[in-house]
């Protein structure tokens, strides 16, 4: 998370994004869970805004 903030300057919610997505599409678990630990272990900072 920091790696892409700091040095790429790439704000946080853009990364968690980037990471959700290539879960959702590499992994065998779920969306609903996926998005589930990711909650739990993403900062507040890297949450989707509400649209």
């Amino acid at each position: 998370m920091r790696l892409g903030h700091a040095r790429l300057n790439v704000d946080p919610e853009t990364v968690g994004k980037i990471i959700r997505r290539s879960l959702h599409l590499d992994s065998k678990l779920g969306k609903k869970t996926i998005d589930a630990l990711l909650d739990m272990a993403l900062p507040p900072s890297a949450k989707p805004s509400e649209s």
